[in-house]
C-alpha cells in the first residue's frame, strides 16, 4: 500500500512540475511594451525611404496590437526585412511578414508572434498612413 502512495506522489509531482514550467515559459516568454513611450517606423522599399516617428495616438494602438503576445520560435515561411520595420522604444523591433501574413519578426530575440486576422489588417492601415504598404515583395 505505501508503495501506491509513493508512485501516486511522484507522478503528481511530476505533473505538478511540468504545468509549472509549461505556465512559467507562456506568461514570461510575451511581448512586453506597457512603458514604451516612443515609436518609429522604418519602410525602405522600392523607390520609399522612410523614417519617421509615429504619432502617440498610432503607437498606442499598435501597443496593444502587440502587448501580451506570445513569442514563438519559429522559421516561416513569410518574408521579412529588417528594413521594414516598427521600432517600440530602443530595443523592440517588430518586422511585419512582407507578404501581408499575419505574422512579425521580432528582431532582438529572433523569435515571431502571431497576429490576427483583425490585428494585421488594422497594423497595415495604421502604417499605410505613413506610406507603408503590404504586400511589398
Amino acid at each position: 500500500m505505501k508503495n501506491k502512495y509513493k508512485v501516486l506522489f511522484s507522478c503528481f509531482l511530476v505533473v505538478a512540475v511540468l504545468v509549472g514550467v509549461v505556465c512559467i515559459y507562456v506568461f514570461t516568454h510575451r511581448v512586453d511594451v506597457d512603458k514604451v513611450d516612443n515609436a518609429r517606423i522604418k519602410f525602405v522599399y522600392s523607390d520609399n525611404d522612410i523614417n519617421v516617428e509615429m504619432s502617440r495616438d498610432d503607437m498606442d494602438k499598435i501597443k496593444n496590437i502587440f502587448d501580451g503576445k506570445i513569442k514563438v520560435k519559429d522559421n516561416p515561411s513569410c518574408g521579412f526585412d529588417e528594413s521594414i520595420f516598427v521600432q517600440l522604444g530602443v530595443d523592440q523591433t517588430f518586422c511585419p511578414a512582407q507578404d501581408g501574413c499575419p505574422i512579425v519578426y521580432l528582431k532582438e530575440e529572433n523569435v515571431y508572434i502571431r497576429l490576427s486576422e483583425s490585428e494585421i489588417e488594422e497594423l497595415h492601415n495604421i502604417l499605410g498612413k505613413y506610406g507603408m504598404y503590404f504586400p511589398c515583395v
